[in-house]
């Protein structure tokens, strides 16, 4: 009899870029091999820090596996599998943004929709109160997306060889 661990699904593997080492859920994602200090992002700007921490906080509380954080010369990046919040830092606040796989109401919320069925979410973090227990749990649904756990994701997961046989 199959046990609950041999019935899910797994995932295929990462790919790491050789030069840059940063995790991407497919081969040859396009990306900038900058390596940049997440510090180098705060300089000057200790307000939009703690705005910053408010954010990767909740971030980091959407799940018990860890967030990996990807830094560029324009934005810093969450991943899991996949990158799916992000934030860019200006003086003394924080351009956020998530990945949904569905729209949603919220007048916090600039949403654009890119086909054929994914929502980025947008948002102007000026104050820490905006990290509220809807936009955790709206994080929380982004953190399903970044580890293509959604159900529209299934494409990404491997079958087992007990789902196979």
């Amino acid at each position: 009899m199959a046990t609950d661990d041999t019935l899910e699904p797994m995932m295929r593997p990462l790919w790491f870029c050789p030069r840059c080492g940063k995790p991407y859920a497919y081969r040859n994602s396009s990306h900038a091999c900058v390596r940049i200090p997440l510090e180098a992002h705060f300089e000057g700007r200790p307000r939009a820090r703690e705005l910053f921490d408010a954010y990767r906080s909740a971030i980091d509380a959407t799940g018990e596996a860890p967030v990996t954080v990807t830094v560029s010369k324009t934005r810093i990046e969450f991943v899991t599998r996949a990158r799916f919040a992000g934030a860019i830092i200006h003086r003394d606040w924080v351009r956020a943004h998530f990945w949904l796989k569905r729209s949603v109401e919220d007048p916090r919320l600039e949403v654009e929709f890119l086909a054929p069925n994914n929502w980025i979410c947008r948002f102007d973090l000026r104050d820490e109160a905006h990290v509220d227990d809807v936009l955790r749990g709206l994080l929380r649904e982004a953190r399903a997306v970044g580890d293509q756990r959604h159900p529209s994701q299934a494409r990404y997961r491997a079958r087992t060889a007990a789902q196979a046989g």
